[in-house]
């Protein structure tokens, strides 16, 4: 059985959750995104991702926490 690693992981939630974007189901999208940051906390796509979508839904304050 092969291992995957914690950034192989991130980057699968990040793929999952750019797909719940291009669905429109942003919430879960949000999610996902978050996840692959708890994953691998430098995975700046998925870091850009999701400051994108607070930015589109108004929500400076959190976008501003994940920059951070």
């Amino acid at each position: 059985m092969k291992q995957v690693s914690t950034a192989q992981r991130a980057d699968a939630e990040f793929r999952r959750a750019a797909g719940l974007t291009q669905q429109g189901r942003i919430a879960d999208a949000i999610t996902g995104y978050e996840a692959a940051l708890r994953l691998d906390a430098g995975h700046d796509a998925a870091r850009q991702a999701l400051v994108d979508l607070l930015l589109e839904g108004k929500s400076n304050a959190d976008a501003e926490k994940v920059l951070l």
